[in-house]
């Protein structure tokens, strides 16, 4: 008698298709009840034979094969009334080339009973996903193309927004259209704080301040809850936020005190810095300031271009009588926005030289 557990071929075990192969015709093996004996079907293809299904009368069965490249296609073979099988039978026009066919079902229904099968391979979380992979690369724009994309798809992901109220401002300076997002963003998921963080930089570059407050001191509540997935989103980064948005609704000591919090919390960002010195001066002070924007260059030595604090603390020294002083960061600022051709901040401050100069000769 045979063993009961005959040798299977070489090229692998044939007992179940997770193993690459599809059986069929299990039958009796020498007679002895419980013992069968498995065999390969003729339709197995060379490679990587996997998830199949029967048809409803049990005649036909389809399955996935890489028979032809390194996606899987359906294949579709006929059992007779012996269980042999016919040749597999490539259905390659169910298969896009640049697509996986899986998982294929037959279903118990007549020839004209599906209209349309609609290719909905990607839904619009994917293209949110696909978005912000591209965005952690450095292609804005085609990240910028994808949250689009998928708001076509699904006008209501609130992620997609999200993003784009963040890069449209960015990147684009569509701030009305950052404004949009934001709006939705906040709309479809009111409970996250990085969506609040977002909308509100929108209505701060939009010259609403008072709204952008609300918007942030919300951002910070939420902070403990919100999954967070921008590296630009941090308890640091919305507290200088806040503070810049104090300082422009005409509050300088309210934001003075976030951004003392915030150099606390990240004392080596040098834009945190350079906020804390603009916010400092816009408050009347003139050491701290000065002091910040030396820190802020260490930091970052590009920001010595930079002549927006200078200009300010020149004008809280001529407040306070320190005329020479006052003349010096004066002159360096006037220097700074001549270099750079920037002609009428340029012409500005050599209309305060100038008046400054007088001041100190009286």
């Amino acid at each position: 008698m045979k063993p009961a557990n005959p040798r299977l071929p070489e090229d692998g075990p044939s007992t179940a298709p997770r193993y690459g192969r599809a059986i069929a015709n299990a039958r009796p093996l020498g007679g002895v009840p419980g013992v069968i004996l498995a065999r390969r079907l003729r339709a197995n293809t060379g490679r990587m034979n996997s998830w199949h299904s029967w048809s409803p009368n049990g005649r036909w069965l389809v399955f996935a094969s890489k028979a032809f490249g390194p996606y899987t296609q359906l294949f579709l073979t006929h059992i007779d009334e012996n269980g042999e099988s016919s040749p597999a039978v490539s259905l390659d026009w169910l298969t896009a080339p640049d697509r996986a066919a899986n998982i294929p079902e037959f279903v118990n229904l007549s020839p004209d009973a599906i209209e349309e099968i609609q290719a909905r391979f990607l839904n619009d979380d994917s293209l949110a996903r696909a978005g912000f992979v591209a965005e952690q690369t450095g292609d804005a724009a085609a990240a910028i193309e994808r949250y689009q994309h998928a708001l076509e798809l699904n006008p209501d992901n609130p992620h997609a927004h999200e993003r784009l109220a963040c890069l449209l401002a960015e990147r684009q300076g569509d701030v009305a259209g950052s404004l949009r997002h934001g709006r939705l963003a906040v709309q479809f998921a009111p409970d996250n704080g990085q969506a609040r963080y977002y909308y509100g930089q929108a209505l701060l570059l939009s010259g609403d301040a008072d709204a952008a407050i609300e918007q942030f001191q919300q951002a910070l509540r939420l902070l403990p809850t919100t999954v967070v997935t921008d590296s630009g989103f941090s308890s640091a980064a919305v507290r200088t936020a806040l503070g810049l948005a104090w300082a422009r609704a005409g509050h300088p000591e309210r934001g003075v005190t976030e951004l003392t919090e915030a150099t606390r919390l990240n004392p080596t960002n040098a834009m945190i810095r350079f906020s804390a010195a603009t916010v400092r001066a816009h408050a009347g002070q003139i050491e701290e300031p000065l002091a910040e924007f030396r820190r802020a260059v260490q930091l970052d030595p590009g920001l010595e271009r930079q002549f927006q604090s200078e200009e300010i603390v020149a004008g809280n020294c001529a407040r306070e009588g320190q005329m020479a002083r006052a003349l010096d960061l004066a002159r360096r600022a006037w220097t700074k926005a001549t270099v750079a051709g920037m002609t009428a901040d340029a012409d500005r401050l050599r209309e305060r030289v100038a008046a400054y100069e007088a001041s100190a000769r009286r």
